[in-house]
């Protein structure tokens, strides 16, 4: 299961009761659909259309979902009478056509099971999606599980501080073909043999180019400083608050040129070093 600090939980605990008065609000019709994406999105939940119902988006990072949370899904989708559940392209999963105390209850039960909702939407650092077969697949260069795992956890802590102009998306591709896309994602990283990573930055949806390539060789432990650094001195620096359509990574690259915006991701990785932000602890799998 996902673990992250009791400090990280406790800070997306408090946030709770933010998305219960919303909710309420929200069905109660004294909110619009729009104020209420606004607030709900970075729970994790939207209301469906027709304003009568809404969906939660609940993060698996890679995609990859334990045998112990197989077994909680079953038992909430029989709890809240799920009847639909969607896969998303984030590799993340939906469960839709909630009801008010549905939705928050569903909420807080995955909490306590360690499936984060927040940040699933909304101005985040959405989960992190990687190659499909990441783990098992043939001729691979190492299992990136558990740097997934613990990008993650780091991911997750960071959601209460950041006050990003977008949607924030990383990803991990096992270097066999880059089915993970992380070569054009804000921020990707690619796994290579010798258990290093290429990072890749720059990239969004709808972009013409692949990102730019930034560090070779990068020891895995060091990727929280780039989640990080990249997230706080580049993303939140550079990118256009004003406007929404010209608010994503691809917008920083093209405005600043390839050779500057490298600079600038590298600067902000030391930034990150320097201060001391921790490196990625990495647990092994169980056999």
């Amino acid at each position: 299961m996902t673990q992250i600090s009791e400090t990280a939980k406790e800070k997306l605990r408090s946030q709770f009761p933010v998305f219960q008065e919303a909710a309420r609000a929200f069905y109660a019709k004294e909110l619009a659909p729009g104020k209420y994406k606004g607030t709900s999105g970075k729970f994790g939940s939207y209301g469906e259309r027709g304003a009568n119902s809404s969906m939660l988006r609940l993060r698996f990072s890679g995609g990859a979902i334990s045998q112990a949370h197989m077994a909680f899904l079953a038992q909430a989708i029989d709890k809240y009478h799920i009847t639909l559940a969607h896969f998303t392209t984030g590799e993340a999963l939906q469960l839709h056509h909630l009801q008010e105390q549905e939705v928050l209850g569903l909420y807080q039960d995955c909490f306590e099971a360690g499936i984060y909702c927040a940040g699933a939407g909304g101005d985040n650092p959405r989960n992190i999606t990687a190659s499909p077969l990441h783990g098992v697949e043939p001729g691979e260069p190492f299992d990136m599980t558990p740097v997934i795992r613990a990008a993650a956890n780091f991911v997750i802590s960071l959601i209460p501080e950041l006050k990003l102009p977008r949607k924030y998306k990383i990803s991990f591709s096992n270097g066999i073909d880059n089915e993970g896309h992380a070569t054009f994602k804000d921020l990707g990283f690619v796994a290579r043999p010798g258990g290093t990573f290429d990072v890749y930055a720059g990239f969004g949806v709808n972009g013409s180019r692949f990102g730019v390539l930034i560090d070779s060789q990068v020891d895995p432990r060091e990727l929280s400083r780039y989640i990080l650094g990249y997230a706080r001195d580049v993303y939140m620096k550079y990118g256009d608050y004003e406007h929404r359509g010209t608010a994503r990574s691809r917008f920083i690259l093209t405005k600043m040129g390839e050779d500057a915006f490298r600079t600038a991701v590298r600067d902000a990785v030391r930034k990150a070093r320097e201060e001391g932000i921790p490196q990625l602890e990495l647990e092994p799998i169980p056999a």
